[in-house]
């Protein structure tokens, strides 16, 4: 369950990302090309419309099967681990939840510490799933 929302939370967000995306990456490459070739875009606004303009609506979305499938995985393996270690560590009877995630036993004031091991486990896992990707 938790990663099929982490996949649907990505999916979402890669969507309507997208056309500021491509709208990044054509003002960025635009420096590169020769002057003849230079859109010379004026701002993220002006790319987005004289894309739509010149080229329709849908080619705002134009690569946007690779990024929806890479964001899927990415998501689904950062988002079910973090939970998953969250609901680990809170059955350990090491920690408590309230405000903040604490430590109980040695570090009471310090909740950083247990934060640190969610963050550096659901690192570990999207890192090494990365690879693969």
């Amino acid at each position: 369950m938790k990663a099929s929302l982490g996949m649907a939370a990505g999916a979402a967000g890669s969507v309507v990302g997208t056309p500021a995306e491509l709208a990044l990456i054509r003002m960025t490459g635009d420096g590169r090309l020769p002057l003849k070739q230079r859109r010379n875009y004026k701002n993220v606004f002006d790319a987005l419309f004289r894309v739509v303009k010149e080229e329709g609506v849908l080619s705002l979305w134009r690569g946007c099967a690779p990024t929806v499938m890479r964001a899927m995985v990415v998501n689904a393996a950062q988002l079910a681990t973090y939970s998953q270690a969250k609901q680990l560590l809170l059955e350990s009877k090491y920690v408590r939840e309230g405000r903040l995630l604490v430590m109980k036993k040695y570090l009471e004031d310090d909740f950083l510490n247990c934060l640190y091991c969610k963050i550096l486990i659901c690192l570990l896992v999207v890192s090494h799933i990365l690879l693969y990707v």
